[in-house]
């Protein structure tokens, strides 16, 4: 601020400066409060002030003379507190630049002012009258820069314009609807006052795009371009010398959607992604179904070819060892040869043991086996066979329970004669008179085989021997775990996946 011009008090104890350079300023007691407006109608220089009985502020500015009239309605805060009016050149004054501190009232309640043209005086007796802006509307509607005669529509705009009906002396319609490619509008609008027409502004807004009031102007066109689909509701207001706001105008209108953009395309679209997704989905699923059914066959094509292979090795080559053996049996009782007896029976029990190597083929190629029962039934009796002749105490426990649960037949072989390994072990190596085998079922098949004998000597290389290693690589292939316990004899742990 330049400096002060002037004080007053007003009724509530505040004090308001007139400033050069800084408008007007009220003081409360401790707050200040400045009323600017740069660049606008209204002086930020302040050259006098004077207040009337009524408790109006007159301030003399270099721009006109400027009113603020108390509003007890109006919030208490300045400058919403008052209502602000200005008067010019077009309000009967004959100068605009009021002079340093030339304000007075005079006995007969007249406020006079110097100006740089003279004196200039009115009667505060007379009361002031602030005419608000009537007959606000719409002039015409622009759309798409085209404006349209809605009485007189062309027929080739009819597809694109409807309504349900025009007011008289009017061509605004009612119910307007514009195709979707219709959306840019532009609205006309004005109001009437007759005392000061051209302090008229207007403020307008567009919901359903933005229902922010625009900045007060006296621009009387609000241009709206690249409008979406949708239903709108435009409203103007206007103010004028009064200050005081008009009710706003309102116009209902509605952009059609594409017909890419409706409802019903979209249901449609709806419809064709899930029938779409359906279509794939049954794609995929019968993809699986020949593929697994091409892997069934392909399993059942392998059962049948293990089944007659089975069959082929017991009727054929069982028969033809069988034959073997029992030749060998009667060259046996015709010989006196007492070295030849002694190769008659290494062949007599070679055959033997290729005749039981078979069966365990057999066993392991045929299907009917492939259950989980078979071959606990299988280790069971074969483990008796292969301690029959051993010296010991030999106890099998077997689950009660045991559920129907399909094994291949590598891994039944894998399983049995990786049992059998362990139970030749024993009877070679390890001396012991008791020898228990268990076999347990809980997410795996437990197998273990414990004996009271000398264990396995690991210092001398007999952990790295042939039925060792040959155990753990059979369990390694059918991802189990194999375990070697040496306390108080051995035990030997196999854990298998089922």
């Amino acid at each position: 601020s330049k400096g002060v011009t002037s004080i007053e008090e007003d009724g509530e104890g505040n004090i308001w400066l007139g400033t050069l350079g800084s408008g007007i300023c009220k003081f409360d007691g401790s707050t200040f409060s400045y009323y600017i407006q740069p660049g606008g109608q209204l002086s930020n220089n302040i050259w006098s002030m004077q207040k009337d009985s009524l408790g109006n502020f007159w301030f003399g500015t270099d721009k006109g003379l400027v009113l603020f009239v108390p509003d007890s309605a109006k919030p208490q805060s300045l400058p919403t507190k008052y209502s602000i009016h200005h008067f010019g050149l077009e309000d009967g004054l004959r100068a605009l630049d009021f002079n340093l501190h030339s304000a007075c009232i005079d006995d007969n309640n007249r406020i006079w002012w110097g100006t740089g043209k003279g004196v200039t005086s009115l009667d505060l007796n007379t009361r002031l009258v602030f005419n608000t802006p009537q007959s606000l509307g719409l002039s015409f509607i622009e759309i798409n820069q085209q404006h349209y005669d809605f009485r007189n529509l062309p027929d080739s705009m009819r597809k694109n314009i409807s309504f349900s009906h025009i007011g008289a002396f009017s061509n605004e319609p009612d119910g307007l609807k514009v195709s979707f490619d219709m959306n840019h509008f532009t609205f006309h609008f004005s109001a009437i006052e007759w005392s000061a027409p051209e302090k008229i502004k207007y403020s307008y807004r567009l919901i359903g795009l933005d229902d922010k009031w625009s900045n007060p102007d006296e621009e009387s066109t609000a241009d709206y371009r690249n409008l979406g689909y949708g239903k709108y509701e435009f409203q103007v207001k206007a103010i004028g010398d009064s200050e005081l706001w008009t009710e706003p105008y309102t116009y209902l209108f509605t952009i059609q959607p594409a017909w890419w953009q409706t409802l019903g395309f979209k249901a449609i679209l709806i419809l064709l992604g899930a029938f779409l997704l359906f279509y794939i989905s049954q794609l995929i699923v019968k993809a699986r179904l020949r593929k697994q059914r091409a892997l069934m066959e392909k399993q059942l094509a392998v059962e049948l070819e293990r089944q007659r292979i089975s069959s082929e090795m017991r009727d054929d080559i069982g028969a033809g060892l069988s034959g073997i053996r029992l030749l060998t049996e009667v060259a046996k009782l015709k010989s006196k040869d007492s070295h030849s007896l002694i190769e008659l029976e290494r062949i007599y029990n070679s055959v033997g043991d290729v005749a039981e190597r078979m069966r365990e083929v057999i066993w392991s190629l045929n299907t009917e086996n492939d259950h989980l029962e078979n071959l606990i039934d299988f280790l069971g009796n074969q483990s008796r066979v292969v301690m029959e002749h051993y010296p010991c105490t030999f106890d099998i426990k077997m689950p009660d329970k045991i559920p129907d649960i399909k094994i291949s037949g590598d891994a039944r072989r894998h399983i049995y004669l990786a049992v059998k390994e362990a139970l030749h072990n024993i009877i070679k190596h390890s001396g012991a008179d008791y020898v228990e085998l268990t076999i347990s079922l809980r997410s795996r098949m437990v197998i273990t085989i414990a004996d009271n004998g000398k264990g396995f000597d690991m210092e001398n290389n007999h952990f790295t021997g042939n039925g060792l290693r040959n155990m753990r690589r059979r369990m390694e292939q059918l991802k189990g775990n194999f375990n070697v316990n040496n306390t108080k004899g051995s035990l030997l742990t196999f854990e298998i996946p089922i």
